[in-house]
């Protein structure tokens, strides 16, 4: 039977740690040891004495600064066969590592498990879903998915051999290194299967730096996806194709930062992201503006039905 190793990156969260770590700890029954790393970042808030009260843990102080330094530290004391990593604010869906490990043990080439995650809202102290993360591309792991999807990057899971062979997290990317790490991962074409089941559960809120970083850090995100396309660009190492999406993703970027610089009225800063979408490549520049266009409306038109169905509901009642 399959153990995993638990990679929990953690900096004051005592109002949510208890949680993460017995949702994890709910799973050991189901396979054959859990190892839970909690790589504390520097806490005072009382987080550390939650962690105190339960002596499975293994805790490891890392003064570092960057949520990637920590996970990779605690990649890197992993000892068991599977490795997952499970923020201090997030759960493990239940049977999560039960679903992955009978996956693996069914593919002994897989190196990889690609699951859903859902994403959730705190709601006076309880959870309401918002959506379910990746809405598409997952079956086929798609570049498009790991260009511009929205990576649930925790409910993926790793046999411990493949960051001895590929490495870990690039912290020269403070924010989308999981991005890069999937990108290289897909390069190199390592085994991954993925599977249509919620394993992870992300909570959302004003602190989180998972899947709400996209609306407090969106320019920075877009210039650091920026550079990682740039580098792979640079290492000479992409086919003509690749090479190509490549280019059309940095458009991609460059499009969303004429958006956001427009629509706070940065008109000299929109100028210069337009001129830099449309030289690296004017097709994937107006294509993603095209794509984000329908987007929005198909978004509106959605919640207009809503609000005339409702209408007619409550006018018949």
């Amino acid at each position: 039977m399959l153990k995993f190793s638990i990679v929990t990156p953690v900096l004051n969260m005592a109002d949510t740690i208890r949680d993460c770590i017995e949702s994890v700890a709910r799973q050991v029954e189901d396979v054959g040891a859990i190892q839970h790393i909690v790589v504390d970042g520097g806490s005072d808030d009382g987080t550390l004495e939650i962690v105190a009260e339960f002596p499975h843990i293994e805790l490891i102080h890392e003064a570092a600064s960057g949520i990637y330094v920590a996970m990779n530290r605690g990649i890197g004391a992993a000892r068991h066969d599977v490795v997952g990593i499970v923020n201090a604010d997030d759960l493990l869906e239940p049977g999560a590592l039960a679903a992955v490990a009978e996956v693996l043990e069914a593919n002994p080439i897989a190196q990889i498990i690609a699951g859903l995650a859902v994403v959730e809202e705190g709601v006076s102290g309880e959870r309401e879903v918002v959506r379910v993360a990746p809405v598409r591309g997952h079956r086929e792991q798609t570049w498009d998915l790991l260009f511009h999807g929205s990576m649930p990057t925790n409910a993926y899971f790793f046999r411990r051999a493949v960051f001895d062979s590929y490495g870990s997290f690039n912290t020269d990317y403070a924010i989308c290194s999981d991005r890069e790490l999937f990108i290289r991962f897909k390069l190199a074409e390592i085994p991954t299967v993925p599977l249509s089941k919620v394993l992870y559960r992300y909570l959302a809120h004003e602190g989180s730096t998972t899947m709400n970083a996209e609306r407090r850090h969106e320019l920075r995100m877009c210039k650091e996806r920026i550079d990682i396309a740039e580098d792979y660009l640079a290492g000479g190492k992409l086919s003509p194709a690749l090479a190509q999406r490549f280019r059309r993703w940095i458009a991609a970027e460059w499009a969303r930062v004429t958006m956001a610089t427009a629509g706070a009225g940065e008109w000299a800063a929109a100028w210069q992201a337009i001129r830099a979408g449309v030289k690296i490549s004017a097709g994937g520049f107006l294509l993603f503006l095209l794509r984000r266009a329908v987007a929005i409306a198909t978004a509106r038109l959605r919640r207009w039905s809503m609000r005339r169905s409702r209408r007619h509901r409550e006018f018949f009642a």
